[in-house]
């Protein structure tokens, strides 16, 4: 459970409450993994077995945000700026089981920073958040068909493909698609 509130120090806050029902013994590994994701993460600012109290991160759902899209720059610029946030967890090494379904998980700022929500389940280790946001936004989602009139999505799964498999060149070839089409 999340509760926004007011703290005299450091204003606007989110306090995550861990339920009395709830399978999870401590919230401590989940504040740890998002120090670590720091900056893509809210920042915790008091971790307890019970509680965290972190940076409260206003903004849109990647959800509701993807609803605004009314552009190929805007839908592209989405799209680099979600990857961009998953493959830094990537190299970080933290798998956040969310990001497959990311609807909810993914909040864009008022200034446009992507921030990831949500530890609990995470974990340490390689399982390819950039594959999960991939797969959401361009195959799921079809922003780039939608919006840019792109239907080469067998290239990028490829890259992605590539990427997944250890190949950093196939993250670039990514990023390289993606930015051509903002030309």
């Amino acid at each position: 459970m999340v509760l926004r509130a007011e703290h005299e120090r450091y204003g606007a806050v989110a306090i995550k409450v861990r339920r009395a029902d709830s399978k999870r013994d401590s919230l401590v590994m989940e504040c740890e993994l998002m120090r670590l994701a720091s900056p893509v993460a809210p920042k915790p600012l008091y971790c307890s077995k019970d509680f965290i109290v972190m940076e409260y991160v206003d903004g849109h759902t990647l959800n509701r945000y993807v609803e605004m899209i009314r552009s190929c720059r805007e839908a592209v610029t989405l799209v680099l700026k979600v990857i961009a946030v998953a493959r830094w967890l990537d190299v970080i090494g933290i798998s956040h089981k969310e990001l497959s379904t990311p609807e909810r998980h993914v909040i864009v700022t008022p200034n446009g920073r992507v921030k990831v929500v949500d530890y609990e389940t995470a974990y340490r280790g390689f399982k390819c958040n950039v594959c999960k946001v991939v797969s959401w936004l361009i195959l799921r989602k079809g922003l780039l068909r939608r919006f840019c009139n792109y239907a080469g999505g067998e290239g990028i799964v490829s890259y992605v493909r590539r990427y997944k498999d250890g190949d950093v060149e196939g993250y670039t070839d990514l990023l390289n698609t993606l930015t051509k089409l903002l030309r």
